[in-house]
């Protein structure tokens, strides 16, 4: 049997994971608005050869050198890539997609030359890759608080201008607001982002933790402040579950275990989210087609009633062979007895009622099955 081992390293894991999966949802949430969801997957595999530099200048496995060379290195792609795109007149996803794989490329070459160099030990370098949240301390908890704190802060302070760049940079700019710092901006808040989660689910991944829980929240909100705490509360919950489920089942990494959660939970919101969910978009499209049917039924009555007054009613035979390619008119005249729309006067006979002669006439109606007319 699985024991979850409720210990203090497990509270430590876990609380870090899901302050970690809070500031990447918010962060995630903007980079995903502004177009920019590839971005944070070259930065977090551009800052590889950061790590690997790092650990060959100074020799040392310490965690705050490491990060300290990732986010030079990721500092410097979001810069190159901002150059190519801005003055290299190249478009963004091949910009992206360039310094994405040259990067990562490098950073795996230089790897394997140290895994290989005598009197090299790079034990622990290789963690990187897909992260190592078991070996989370206080100390680096306080430093994703600390990074992640001061994202919150610019974000919470150029609110406004973000945002306005990331719907629309030309009228940004028209307003005389500092588009090029913005951006800057954003892309160092990005690597800020990306190199706090580095040790948790490390470089192959932390793209993952910031685009998902965005698009996950998408699916619930069209406003954008629900759409980010939405995001900040599924990263949390994600980093939560992850940890716990890689502390109940043995020999589970705990990095792409909080990757698969908040993958699950993105899955379960493309289907059943009511704002944009798979399953209810479904379904309101199929009721859609079923009022377009009840007030072509109903305006087929309306119309037979006016040829004969509609006081004996109208075969149900006469009334389905108006509608050769539909087959539910026998559903749509049972559903309009039910609305008090139509009535059976004898077996196999409808007529319209008072009320669905009154629905018919207001021209440019859809009818809403609780018996009101809809507007198209």
């Amino acid at each position: 049997m699985f024991d979850i081992d409720f210990s203090y390293t497990l509270f430590i894991v876990a609380g870090g994971a899901a302050l970690l999966g809070a500031i990447s949802g918010i962060i995630g949430s903007l980079a995903m608005l502004k177009k920019n969801s590839l971005l944070a997957d070259a930065v977090s595999h551009a800052s590889l050869p950061g790590i690997v530099l790092a650990f060959m200048l100074t020799g040392s496995r310490t965690h705050s050198v490491l990060i300290i060379g990732a986010a030079i290195a990721g500092c410097f792609a979001a810069s190159n890539m901002f150059l190519l795109v801005k003055k290299g007149h190249l478009k963004k996803d091949s910009s992206l997609s360039l310094m994405l794989s040259m990067y990562f490329g490098l950073g795996m070459v230089l790897l394997s030359y140290i895994q290989y160099k005598p009197n090299t030990a790079p034990a622990g370098i290789e963690t990187f890759l897909f992260g190592q949240a078991a070996t989370m301390l206080v100390s680096d908890i306080q430093v994703i608080a600390v990074i992640g704190g001061i994202i919150l802060f610019l974000l919470i302070v150029f609110w406004k201008e973000l945002l306005l760049v990331a719907f629309d940079s030309e009228y940004a700019a028209g307003t005389g607001l500092p588009v090029t710092k913005l951006e800057l901006l954003f892309l160092f808040m990005l690597v800020g982002s990306v190199i706090i989660g580095l040790q948790t689910v490390g470089v192959v991944l932390m793209s993952a933790l910031l685009v998902t829980p965005a698009a996950a929240a998408r699916q619930w909100t069209n406003n954008i402040v629900v759409m980010m705490l939405l995001a900040s509360f599924f990263g949390a919950l994600s980093g939560v579950i992850g940890s716990v489920a890689s502390s109940f089942i043995p020999n589970l990494p705990t990095g792409p275990a909080i990757i698969v959660c908040i993958s699950l939970i993105a899955l379960l919101s493309f289907f059943l989210a009511p704002c944009r969910g798979i399953i209810p978009n479904y379904l309101r499209r199929k009721n859609k087609l079923i009022y377009a049917d009840a007030h072509a039924v109903l305006d087929t009555l309306y119309i037979l009633a006016g040829q004969d007054g509609g006081e004996k009613g109208h075969e149900r035979a006469h009334i389905r062979s108006m509608f050769p390619i539909k087959n539910d008119v026998d559903a749509m005249l049972a559903e309009l007895k039910e609305k008090g729309l139509a009535t059976e006067i004898s077996p196999a006979h409808w007529s319209i009622t008072p009320l669905g002669r009154s629905v018919a006439e207001r021209s440019g109606h859809i009818i809403d099955m609780s018996g009101k007319a809809l507007h198209d």
